[in-house]
């Protein structure tokens, strides 16, 4: 079975592979799953593709051979694929950024950022909260005033500032 990765909103362009029989008429019909066909021609394409078009598709290629002394026989031969739709990461877009924060010095400040992903991330380093120092841009560690987490779901990631500073009140 083959898989093909495919982002959302681009074009999965899947050709048949097959050689020629006697007689050459050959046939080609593509099954989503085990239902009506979607597609009768050697190359099969899904455009626009969409989260809900993630699934296993069939393709089916079959010729009718007319022997002249023995009865007419069909040959096929069938093919899986499953077709893998990815987003690529970005902010949630009904929830507008946050431009300011109001806090005190020595108070805790809690940032939180989501996106939406499909299929969510793996791995935390895919995570980098960074500081705005001066005009640079400096990545930020756990450590006794700055802690950052991830959802069980894996997308929103919290930065908890405890005892702000001065040095606090930029850009993250």
């Amino acid at each position: 079975m083959l898989c093909s990765a495919v982002l959302v909103n681009t074009t999965l362009s899947v050709t048949c592979p097959f050689t020629h029989g006697n007689p050459a008429e050959t046939r080609f019909t593509w099954f989503r799953g085990n239902t009506s066909a979607n597609g009768s021609h050697q190359n099969h394409s899904l455009s626009s593709v969409q989260l809900s078009d993630e699934g296993y598709y069939k393709r089916k290629v079959n010729t009718t051979m007319n022997p002249t002394v023995c009865a007419t026989q069909e040959a096929y031969d069938e093919t899986t694929f499953y077709a893998d739709v990815q987003c690529s990461p970005r902010s949630l877009p009904f929830s507008a950024p946050v431009a300011t924060v109001y806090r005190r010095i020595n108070e805790t400040a809690i940032l939180s950022f989501t996106v939406v992903a499909y299929p969510p991330t793996i791995d935390a380093s895919a995570y980098d909260w960074r500081k705005q120092v001066d005009s640079e841009w400096k990545s930020l560690h756990n450590n006794s005033r700055f802690q950052m987490s991830i959802s069980n779901d894996r997308l929103q990631t919290n930065l908890s500032i405890s005892q702000l500073q001065i040095d606090n009140f930029t850009n993250f």
